[in-house]
């Protein structure tokens, strides 16, 4: 069974922008205490983290949270494609963050816990 453990954290400010990896991860946005308001994944962490901060944002909700309010960025690397699937559908499922308008596909197929 694996533990998620965040492997780093940033307030949601482009000054932010290089201390997010380029690699591929989960990752989830949260309010200053912490409560987890959206779950992602990318190929390229930095990047995503960047485009939530932009204009080009699609998911207006989290645009607007991102911009407005003092959030945080955590991340864990994982280089597999379907354990980023597994992982963030978990976290979707646990927590049913409010921000996220499109529900994660696949399914969890490693043992995770959340603590």
């Amino acid at each position: 069974m694996k533990k998620i453990v965040w492997q780093g954290g940033v307030s949601c400010t482009l000054q932010n922008e290089q201390k997010v990896p380029s690699y591929a991860g989960v990752y989830v946005i949260t309010e200053m205490d912490g409560k987890i308001r959206y779950v992602g994944q990318a190929n390229d962490l930095q990047r995503r983290f960047c485009e939530h901060l932009y204009e080009s944002e699609k998911n207006t909700a989290l645009r607007n949270f991102v911009q407005q309010k003092e959030g945080k960025f955590f991340w864990i690397q994982v280089p597999d494609k379907e354990d980023r699937n597994g992982i963030e559908l978990f976290i979707y499922r646990e927590v049913s963050p409010i921000l996220n308008d499109v529900a994660p596909c696949g399914k969890v197929a490693i043992p995770i816990y959340w603590g």
